[in-house]
Order: structure tokens, then sequence, then C-alpha cells
């Protein structure tokens, strides 16, 4: 792999030195959670808050999520108290554990499914919620605890496992995958700028780019809307149109050709040629990165975090353009 990579690179650098400032100027993608980072941000943050008394309490719990069913609605309501701005963590009600139930699992901890209604293609629920229930912070604070959080699992030993108001099982652990961090800065210095495109909220995937060194401007996000004082909304920003589309999956499609390529009628569906002539290298680990996997023109490679269908398309490599390298911190 490390020779086709080598060759590539080469190959980039000698292309755009012969025609620099091109009107078709390529670019790289690659996911961040699991590929240029060995975890999942947007799911630490998650317990993070919930364990910290983090969340602000939301007027409804409808306002947080339209996927929410009526049962999960029940089971939030039921343990929220009225007189507290903030949501309890877990020695304040049985709320900490709904919550972390609804996002893990996508059940209550009666077993009722939490979610219902959405387009698994275009949406992840927990994901969406997550960036939703920062309502009320500045993207600054959104900053501040993501550095409490990259502190705390940097800190843990590989392999720990979280806990939290009788619910366990989850990585309590994380840690920068520096071979693709140098991968991406190899690109940049080839001449191909490289976006992380993520389902984790912005502001958190923003402040990750910015603490290895990648450009923070080139970041997509789950976005929330902003309020006139500059604090988040539990609303998130579509893409051209579309409702309920996140940068996951058929989304990441969407919201590339919307924000890197200028489109106002992004397609979910398929790429457009000129996103693909442009989209030279991509990198994720799961099926919903498949989407811009497949987009891209010139090479693809995918981290075999676990079995799914974006690490058997890399395996069976039938275009010769798809690589695959296992976790470098494990499974």
């Amino acid at each position: 792999m490390r020779a086709r990579l080598d060759a590539f690179l080469a190959a980039c650098a000698r292309e755009l030195a012969v025609a620099p400032g091109r009107d078709d100027a390529p670019f790289a993608v690659f996911d961040w959670d699991h590929t240029l980072f060995h975890g999942d941000i947007g799911d630490a943050l998650f317990v993070h808050m919930v364990k910290n008394d983090g969340f602000f309490r939301p007027l409804t719990w409808q306002d947080t999520s339209p996927f929410l069913t009526h049962e999960a609605v029940d089971a939030l309501a039921g343990f929220t108290p009225r007189d507290s701005a903030r949501l309890p963590g877990p020695g304040g009600s049985g709320l900490a554990r709904e919550m972390v139930s609804i996002y893990l699992h996508h059940r209550t901890s009666g077993g009722a499914a939490a979610f219902s209604g959405f387009n698994p293609e275009t949406t992840h629920p927990s994901y969406a919620w997550c960036a939703s229930l920062l309502a009320g912070h500045t993207p600054s604070q959104v900053a501040d605890l993501t550095h409490e959080v990259m502190v705390h699992l940097f800190d843990r030993p590989a392999g720990a496992t979280g806990e939290l108001a009788g619910l366990h099982g989850w990585a309590d652990w994380a840690r920068q995958a520096i071979p693709m961090i140098n991968l991406a800065n190899r690109l940049e210095a080839a001449g191909v700028p490289v976006w992380i495109v993520s389902a984790s909220p912005q502001h958190v995937v923003e402040t990750c780019a910015r603490h290895v060194g990648l450009d923070p401007v080139r970041v997509i996000g789950v976005r929330s809307r902003l309020a006139n004082d500059g604090r988040l909304l539990s609303r998130l920003e579509t893409c051209g149109g579309h409702d309920g589309v996140i940068p996951y999956d058929l989304g990441k499609r969407c919201w590339i050709q919307r924000i890197i390529c200028g489109r106002t009628d992004p397609c979910l569906e398929r790429s457009d040629d000129r996103t693909r002539a442009r989209l030279w290298f991509a990198a994720g680990d799961s099926d919903g990165d498949l989407a811009f996997l497949q987009d891209a023109s010139r090479l693809r490679l995918v981290i075999a975090h676990r079995d799914n269908r974006a690490v058997r398309m890399a395996t069976g490599n039938e275009d010769g353009r798809w690589l695959v390298n296992p976790p470098f911190y494990g499974a």
C-alpha cells in the first residue's frame, strides 16, 4: 500500500506542477472518526456532556429531533426537571441513562424504538441529535468542551470502555491516527487540498482538525444554525433544500457538492461528473462514507475498522482504485 500511495502522491505533484491554478482544481476528502482519529469524537462528546450536566434543558424534547418517537419523548420528559437550566447528569435522575440508551442503542431504557421517520441513507439520528442538543452554547464553548474530551480520551488506556448509570461497553479511549494525518499533510504538499467531512458536530470537528494541524476552514460537519447572539440553535442547516440531510452516507455526497463544489442543487442519488473529476482521493472506514468513497476518481482508502460494505468493496477492488488497511490502534 505504501508504494501505491507514494506513486500516487508523486503523480499528483507532477501533474499539478505543470498546471497550477486549474479551474478543475482537485481535492481530497477524509472522514474523521476512525479514519484520521481512532475513536468517535461525537460519541465521546455526547457521553461527556451527559456525565457533566453539559446540555441545556430544551423547551421541549421534540425541538431536539424530528425523529424522536412519542415513546422516547415521553421517557425523556418523565425524567426532565422543570426548574433547572441544565439537564442533570447520572447523579440527578434517570435522565442520563435514558439519554445514553437512546443515543447509543436507539431504544429507550424500556426497550421502545427511540427514532423513526428518518432516511438511513442521509441521516444518522443520534449524530443529528447530538448536534441539536448543543443548542445554547457558543462555538468557542464547544471548542473548549471538545478539548476536555480529547484530553480524557488520550489519557485513557487503549481498549478502555465506559460506564454510566448502569450502561457500559462503549469505547472510552482514542488516539490520533498519525499515519493518516501524515498522509493528509503529504496530499496538501503535493497540491491537493484536504477536506474533512464528518457526521460529528461542525465545531467539534473544526477543533479536532486544528489540533492535528489541518485547516478547520475545510471541515464539513453537522452544522447548526446560529442565533443572532452567536449561540447554536437546535435547528440544523439543510443541504440544498434537502431537509434531514447531514454529512452521512448519501448526505456526505450532498454536502461535498454544495460546500466544496458550489452546487446550489446538490444531488443525493449520484455524483456529478465535475465533482468526480475533482475528487482525486478519499479515505473513510464505514458505510456512512461509501458514497464519497465511490465518487473518488483516482484512489480510495478504506480503514477496516469493522466488516461492512465499504471494506468488502475495497477488498474486492474491482476497478483497481481501492486500498484497504487495518486500524492503527486495533479494532
